[in-house]
């Protein structure tokens, strides 16, 4: 996969930019210069959502004005070229966001990681260290890239799991006021959401422990001076991994345990709390026994892990977009890095860098002021 070029219109800094693109690529320049912000354009066309999980799409729009286009020509493996425009307007207190692929109005459900790109952000150290909502984006951020259902099932296991959590607090309340007939009421439905929730859990799952699985192969194969392996947190996986009917036994399970989501006013089952957690030799956790240093490397192999999932699943190389993070490194794992993405075979490459002193060799540089 190769992006051709990006066209961006009141995006963040720029009124307008247009910049092209080659296999290797250096964005140059000093802090202010708009470096990541073409990197969060390139991103934005995979998701439609900012980089930062905390921003949205407002927070792009350049000071100043109600509106930004953004337009994407690339290139698949199959070597078709694409198109993708979003343009978002902000009216008053409403906003509306037009996607069009190959110039036919689309929405984010059916687009969502045709562009496929993996960032790599200074941030990433939150992989190790973060919360576990953090990791859950950035696994379902992969996910959409390779499953054309993920992200209708997430939503979908979303906005019922937020009337799920209403009911249960509702139920809560008129248990309170006496209103046993209501309440009766209100747990059939409860087990309706129950069976709804069961289903999509299921899905989300399994994408996301084969995910796992992948990773921890690729570190396996790196050849790393330390051990680390990711475990899969989830209160359903064992399920998932070993039932017949994992539907219908998560189900059942929900339900059992309806009386115990009930006493905590909310949903306490199911991959909304799921987590990823890495672990160095002797199974200790990763954030306690790596230093910095490590913990930088292991971010960067982690999402590498991430990019070659991405690929094994679609056939698909995905881009690669890296946002400053080589200039974290000692100087003997920024060569290790180059070095390992120098290896890399039809990968398309956009580094950010302050300064020029590692850049690819034959790399097309791209020099902001």
């Amino acid at each position: 996969m190769k992006i051709n070029f990006v066209e961006l219109k009141n995006f963040r800094i720029f009124d307008e930019f247009r910049c092209g693109f080659e296999d290797r690529n250096v964005l140059f320049g000093e802090n202010g210069s708009g470096k990541t912000t073409v990197i969060e354009g390139l991103y934005y066309g995979s998701v439609f959502s900012p980089l930062r999980s905390f921003e949205t799409d407002k927070d792009l729009v350049k000071s100043g004005e109600n509106f930004f286009n953004l337009k994407i020509n690339f290139s698949d493996d199959k070597g078709d070229t694409h198109d993708i425009f979003v343009g978002y307007k902000i009216e008053g207190d409403e906003s509306k966001k037009k996607i069009m692929f190959d110039g036919k109005v689309t929405n984010v459900v059916s687009t969502s990681g045709k562009l496929k790109v993996v960032p790599f952000l200074i941030e990433d150290f939150e992989i190790v260290f973060g919360s576990p909502s953090w990791r859950r984006n950035t696994m379902n951020n992969v996910l959409f890239s390779v499953s054309s259902s993920y992200y209708a099932n997430l939503i979908n296991y979303s906005k019922i799991l937020k009337r799920k959590n209403a009911l249960i607090k509702m139920i809560g309340e008129k248990r309170n006021e006496g209103s046993s007939g209501a309440v009766e009421d209100m747990i059939l439905l409860l087990r309706n959401y129950n069976e709804s929730l069961a289903k999509y859990a299921v899905e989300l799952t399994f994408n996301r422990l084969e995910l796992v699985e992948n990773v921890n192969n690729f570190m396996l194969n790196e050849n790393l001076p330390f051990e680390i392996k990711v475990k899969y947190k989830s209160n359903i996986a064992n399920v998932v991994r070993s039932s017949s009917d994992p539907v219908g036994e998560l189900r059942d399970y929900l339900n059992q345990n309806a009386e115990r989501e009930i006493s905590y006013s909310k949903s306490i089952i199911g991959p909304h709390l799921d987590d990823l957690v890495l672990y160095t030799e002797g199974d200790r956790v990763a954030r306690v026994y790596l230093s910095q240093g490590q913990v930088r490397m292991v971010s960067i192999l982690f999402k590498l892990s991430l990019a070659k999932y991405i690929h094994n699943k679609t056939g698909e190389s995905p881009v690669l977009l890296f946002d400053d993070v080589i200039g974290e490194l000692d100087e003997s794992n920024k060569k290790m890095i180059f070095n390992r993405l120098l290896s890399l075979k039809n990968t398309q490459i956009v580094i950010a860098l302050s300064e020029n002193k590692y850049v690819f060799r034959d790399s097309y540089t791209i020099k902001l002021r």
